[in-house]
């Protein structure tokens, strides 16, 4: 987690603080209630109604555990007796209503105090810094140094090993300002959705495009104004006769392109040229068999690959706009014994799927297409470490390098070209540029791109038990093979969308080594790392547990003295006794007690309290009813107001 400092808090600070003032907060709470208690105690119709109920207010016992232990049980007994008498009434020995009502309420003030610890929880972070971090992927200047036919051998090493496609250690993808919850693995998560949705809709409908910024591979965690690659994605499985540009497909054996020059036909007549030019036109077409399954593939993309092609270092080119289009075509090898699976034996019914039938092998083939649009172009932006999002973008092309000619092999040319020319390299092993065979050997079983697209998307083997050919086979027994699966059209899609992705973090990955970057007068680039520090988290229970029980505590605490009559401008002598007053009371004054001589208070009976300092009259002069005995620091004459509460 990372988080910001605060001037005069840290979280810590906040957390040990609310600890110590809980320790206090529970005793002031207390202490309010007991103000409301004294001034209702006054009042005959909230007051007890007999001594046993006052003393049950003594020592504020409706703020402690042992006196709602007490309660507890005594509601219980209550509730048994009831019962068990049934006609017979029995008396009720617990507190009044007054008591329940303050017991509740501290009730709630108790619990909302302890369960506040518990809704947060101090842990480690890291906090914004201004230190420089080392930087070991590409930068402006020599980004174009880097030679485009070894991005997509790196790009295609990675795809094939099926990992989640983000960056390696702690450099990320980043995704635009103002997406919410991004994680460090961004957009794995995002092509992971879209696969899972497509997989419900049977890609009916669906299409979207994925932003997103890839910035230097970094040594650490990095934030900052940073140069790098800043790509709009966008894949979706079609049909492959209806919905291809840059592909006219009619059958596995017969298509054209209407921007390029080889068709089916070169292929057919069995001329060569194909693929002993294999980098002069961005088409290609592939056959295999292993594995199980029989393909075809054929691929283009709209940008020429001679020439150096299409670059980010001339700003008017920029950004490139282009797209890729692939259409594989797969079959199981009866011949060897093979068993379709199920993926093979749902396809007919998908509607992107078209079936064709190859003399040539004498075996009907599935396929589908898959088109991505791509724009593409570099510059700086400001990247953040705590949203894992990019912003303000600005285009800035990156130095050109100039090229010996003489000096370099023509497979080995710098220049970075354009992102869907890498991602045709990738998938084809052709070498941009180069008039010569693919990487990929047509004999190879594992070079080939159906078998990455496989590997990418885990694709997991099976062994096929051995099984009695059905009748009319050409062998006795089939199975006993080790099968890949069927890629499906959505697992086509997925795979074609993180060879993308792996791409364009190659671009950024492979630099000149170990560098800094920080901000001055002419150049505003600079990324920085991250410091330790201490943040809270969530505990264990919502905070919004505890603010509805604070609420609640608030509305039932102030509520009665606002809406009742004579509470919220009353008057009140004091506090409750406590205990001990009151048996200092009965001790000490027992003589003067004794001695009245009237229960009436305004009566001359009640002359011998007037011995007793600290014994207060009635309230209000002249007014009966209102009268009550009870304890002040000045000694107390009938007829007198009192208004002091100590």
């Amino acid at each position: 987690m990372v988080s910001y400092r605060h001037a005069l808090w840290t979280p810590g600070a906040c957390f040990f603080a609310w600890l110590i003032l809980s320790i206090f907060v529970l005793d002031w709470a207390k202490f309010g209630i007991s103000g409301f208690e004294a001034t209702a105690l006054m009042k005959p119709e909230y007051a007890p109604l007999d001594g046993r109920r006052l003393m049950w207010h003594i020592d504020r016992g409706w703020g402690s555990l042992y006196s709602w232990w007490q309660v507890l049980l005594l509601t219980f007994r209550y509730v048994y007796k009831t019962i068990r008498a049934r006609e017979r009434p029995i008396k009720w020995e617990g507190p009044g209503l007054l008591w329940v009502y303050q017991a509740f309420s501290s009730f709630l003030f108790y619990a909302a105090v302890p369960l506040s610890g518990l809704s947060m929880e101090p842990t480690d972070a890291l906090q914004l810094s201004k230190r420089p971090i080392t930087i070991t992927g590409t930068n402006q200047s020599t980004f174009d140094m880097q030679p485009s036919n070894t991005l997509p051998e790196l790009a295609s090493y990675r795809w094939r090993q099926g990992r989640p496609t983000t960056p390696e250690g702690p450099a990320i993808l980043y995704a635009p300002d103002g997406t919410p919850d991004v994680s460090s693995t961004f957009y794995e998560d995002i092509i992971q959705s879209d696969y899972q949705s497509r997989l419900l809709n049977n890609s009916s409908a669906l299409n979207r495009t994925i932003t997103f910024f890839s910035g230097p591979e970094v040594s650490e965690r990095a934030h900052g104004r940073a140069w790098g690659m800043l790509t709009d994605i966008s894949c979706m499985p079609v049909h492959p006769y209806k919905d291809l540009q840059l592909l006219n497909v009619t059958a596995i054996n017969n298509w054209t392109s209407p921007l390029w020059t080889t068709t089916s036909k070169d292929y057919a007549d069995g001329n060569s040229s194909p693929y002993s030019s294999s980098g002069v036109q961005p088409l290609h077409f592939e056959f295999g068999q292993g594995l199980g399954l029989t393909y075809q593939y054929l691929m283009a993309s709209d940008l020429d690959i001679i020439n150096g092609g299409v670059r980010y270092t001339n700003e008017t080119q920029l950004p490139i706009l282009g797209a890729v289009e692939l259409v594989m075509w797969q079959s199981f090898d009866k011949k060897s014994g093979n068993i379709p699976d199920e993926t093979f034996k749902n396809l007919p019914s998908h509607p992107l799927i078209e079936s064709s039938f190859l003399s040539l092998d004498n075996n009907t083939y599935l396929g589908c297409g898959v088109r991505c649009s791509v724009t593409s172009t570099v510059g700086a932006a400001t990247i953040s470490a705590v949203t894992n999002t990019f912003k303000d973008f600005k285009k800035q092309e990156a130095k050109a390098f100039g090229n010996n000619f003489g000096a370099i092999l023509i497979t080995s040319y710098s220049g970075v070209v354009a992102l869907q020319s890498l991602v045709f390299s990738a998938f084809t092993t052709v070498y941009l540029g180069y008039m010569g065979h693919p990487r990929c050997d047509s004999v190879s079983i594992t070079c080939n791109g159906w078998f990455g697209a496989n590997l990418a998307t885990n694709g997991v083997p099976e062994f096929t038990p051995i099984e009695k050919a059905p009748p009319g086979s050409e062998t006795e027994y089939i199975g006993g093979n080790i099968q890949y699966p069927t890629i499906s059209p959505e697992r086509m899609n997925l795979a074609m969308y993180k060879l993308f992705g792996e791409v364009s973090i190659a671009t950024m990955a492979t630099g000149p080594g170990d560098w800094t970057s920080t901000p001055n007068a002419t150049f505003d680039l600079g990324l920085f790392g991250l410091e330790p520090a201490n943040d809270i988290t969530q505990g264990r229970v919502s905070f919004r547990v505890v603010l509805a029980v604070l609420i609640l505590w608030a509305v039932i605490t102030v509520l009665p003295q606002l809406l009742l009559p004579g509470f919220l401008l009353g008057r009140r002598w004091g506090e409750v006794l406590d205990g001990i007053t009151m048996f200092r009371f009965g001790a000490e004054w027992g003589k003067q007690v004794h001695g009245l001589q009237s229960t009436e208070l305004d009566g001359p009976g009640t002359a011998s309290l007037n011995e007793i300092p600290g014994m207060i009259g009635d309230m209000k002069a002249g007014e009966a009813g209102t009268g009550f005995v009870g304890l002040s620091r000045d000694k107390a004459e009938l007829r007198r107001v009192y208004s002091y509460a100590r």
